[in-house]
């Protein structure tokens, strides 16, 4: 019984689970009850007492079918009952999981919309990474513009490189957000000042005026420099080349090294000085008027003063030469060669003074110091020689005295005597007189190759003061030796050759090499060189006179 029960309440939740055929069993009974009902109004009173055993009889045989089918079919109740559990853990499941996935559908949306930009970024590559494609060509020329500048101005062929950095500088004009665009403008920059560095490179060799111009007409395409820089520039590279080849010279030989210094100067700051005329465009004095600038610019020196910064380079790089010339003159140990030097600084002075760069006015002190030191070290040696020689003389009478004293003799009645050229014949009785005055003629040889007029004076003071001093070395010669009577007249006689033959002789030798050298007449010495010598005679007369022997009564 309680198993029929059991089954009637599997059967009731089975069919309270049954949803899709309780709601047309519920609409068939409410049917089926109104008719029912219609149906009871109909019957009689005895029908109707006895309608509750007849439904108690239908209940009965329903409740007993029902039981009987319960046995017969209580295998697929079971198996509804698991049916239905496990219906209900699969909808709790996917119930949670539903639950799970509505909460990761914003997520979701987040990374749909994530996905979505980043497609729309693939795509916006892949279009501009199409269109690069069919702009290959293009982009791969413009992407070897650096290369093709390198290999320009490797080349020399600069006007190529040129015309290909103002095309990058147009692209970097109009697309210069690009970094690509950025980046090839800092490439072709950096080639142009490799090639800026190889113009003035080229600037600091030997070239000639059309190399010049086409190196400023490219160094003014490359910009960088304005026009007051570029002269500088120009003048500076200009510089380097001189001071270069002037390094290049031997020094071993000062005259050899002087002359071809002169040479180079001569040569390359004519050269220069025209090259930067033009080039560069020459502006007027300030405070010239424009008559006069026009006036000038075919004179030497004033087209030269219209740019400033030539003028200073040119004076600056003369006293360098100068400077150089004055450093070596000493070392100069011939007048010939002295003379030779001059003639080519003088000769470079009047070159360069056909561009305004005589420097002529600054050539006599250099090399009137270098005569007089020559002249003075000359007359010194003689002097020195004359000593040396006094002390080791012996005093013996030659053979050719008397012939010596009678054309001595001769010589003082005749004035003209001095015409003749040749050392007296009178001094060769005295070999320390002789060896002086061929001292002095050697000095006064090696002064006749270059006698400025201005040391006409100074020098003859000189001479007169080499003379003073042999007349002194023969004084003192006397206060400290006791000559015999015999050796005192040979001394005399050296006195008085010294005041009559000696001091003449060498003034007439004077005034002749500088008679020869300038237009003004110089027969005699100076006024301080005439003191000096008639000082000397006078000693040499008054020694003489002290040592000549008396006349026995």
């Amino acid at each position: 019984m309680s198993d029929m029960l059991r089954v009637e309440s599997g059967l009731s939740s089975s069919s309270s689970l049954g949803g899709a055929v309780a709601p047309t069993s519920a609409l068939a009974r409410s049917g089926g009850d109104d008719l029912y009902v219609s149906e009871l109004l109909s019957f009689s009173l005895e029908r109707l007492n006895k309608e509750p055993d007849l439904l108690r009889g239908d209940a009965d045989r329903v409740r007993r079918q029902l039981q009987e089918v319960a046995v017969s079919h209580h295998a697929s109740f079971v198996a509804a009952a698991e049916a239905v559990g496990a219906v209900r853990s699969e909808l709790q499941e996917a119930d949670a999981r539903l639950g799970a996935l509505q909460a990761a559908v914003p997520r979701l949306q987040e990374e749909c919309e994530a996905f979505s930009a980043r497609a729309a970024e693939v795509v916006a590559k892949r279009k501009a990474n199409k269109a690069a494609l069919s702009a290959h060509g293009t982009m791969l020329d413009l992407l070897e513009a650096p290369a093709l500048v390198d290999t320009c101005v490797r080349n020399g062929s600069f006007d190529e490189a040129l015309d290909l950095e103002a095309f990058v500088s147009k692209v970097a004009a109009v697309h210069g957000n690009l970094p690509v665009v950025r980046k090839l403008r800092e490439d072709v920059a950096a080639t142009a000042g490799a090639m800026r560095k190889q113009l003035l490179a080229r600037l600091r060799g030997a070239v000639q005026l059309p190399d010049c111009l086409r190196a400023i007409g490219y160094l003014r395409r490359l910009g960088g420099f304005d026009e007051h820089t570029l002269r500088l520039e120009f003048l500076r590279c200009r510089e380097a080349f001189i001071a270069a080849q002037v390094a290049a010279l031997d020094r071993s030989s000062p005259y050899d090294f002087l002359k071809r210094l002169t040479d180079a100067h001569r040569v390359h700051l004519f050269d220069i000085t025209m090259q930067y005329r033009a080039i560069f465009a020459s502006q007027p004095w300030q405070g010239q008027a424009p008559a006069q600038a026009e006036g000038s610019s075919s004179g030497g020196s004033e087209a030269l003063g219209s740019d400033a910064l030539l003028l200073s380079w040119a004076t600056r790089r003369i006293d360098a030469y100068l400077q150089e010339v004055s450093a070596l003159l000493p070392l100069i140990e011939d007048g010939g060669s002295l003379a030779s030097v001059l003639e080519h600084c003088m000769y470079c002075g009047m070159s360069l003074g056909r561009v305004g760069l005589d420097f002529r006015g600054l050539l006599p002190p250099p090399f009137e110091a270098c005569s007089r030191a020559m002249f003075v070290d000359g007359i010194t040696a003689a002097t020195g020689a004359f000593e040396d020689a006094l002390q080791t003389h012996r005093w013996v009478a030659l053979p050719a005295m008397a012939a010596a004293t009678s054309r001595v003799a001769a010589s003082k009645g005749d004035d003209d005597a001095a015409a003749d050229t040749g050392p007296p014949y009178a001094l060769m009785a005295h070999p320390p007189l002789a060896s002086f005055v061929n001292g002095c003629l050697a000095a006064l040889n090696e002064l006749r190759h270059c006698a400025p007029p201005a040391l006409q004076r100074p020098l003859a003071a000189e001479l007169g003061k080499a003379c003073g001093a042999v007349a002194d070395a023969l004084g003192r010669y006397h206060a400290a030796r006791a000559l015999p009577a015999d050796q005192m007249v040979l001394f005399a006689a050296m006195c008085s050759a010294l005041a009559d033959v000696a001091a003449p002789y060498l003034q007439g030798c004077f005034s002749r090499v500088f008679g020869a050298k300038t237009a003004i007449a110089t027969p005699r010495l100076g006024t301080a060189g005439v003191d000096h010598l008639a000082a000397a005679v006078t000693s040499a007369r008054e020694l003489a006179a002290a040592c000549a022997p008396q006349p026995s009564a």
